[in-house]
């Protein structure tokens, strides 16, 4: 799919408005989103969740995207349900460590 302009995969080497340092994930993370709506034409995008490994780093960011708010909905409940559950089990494991 093209989103308009360079290819996704690109978001590496992505500046963004000209800027001459690299931008942050949350920087890109944006205007990935942003491009999604804009150049997609999709309608609902909802905030990515980032996929963290067993360190916390993340390691990729899950997107969403709908023409259909019923699927945002959806989606950001699923989203907050394993938000929650990782809190969860961050808490356990902080008790027995």
């Amino acid at each position: 799919m093209n989103l308009g302009g360079r290819p996704h995969y690109l978001h590496i080497k992505l500046y963004l408005n000209g800027d001459t340092e690299k931008n942050s994930n949350e920087d890109l993370v944006e205007a990935f989103r942003k491009r999604l709506e804009d150049k997609a034409g999709f309608k609902c995008v909802p905030k990515p969740l980032p996929m963290r490994n067993s360190k916390s780093a993340t390691v990729y960011y899950l997107f969403f995207a709908s023409q259909k708010p019923a699927g945002q909905n959806i989606v950001e409940s699923i989203f907050q349900h394993f938000v929650l559950y990782a809190e969860y089990l961050l808490k356990m494991l902080s008790t027995i460590f």
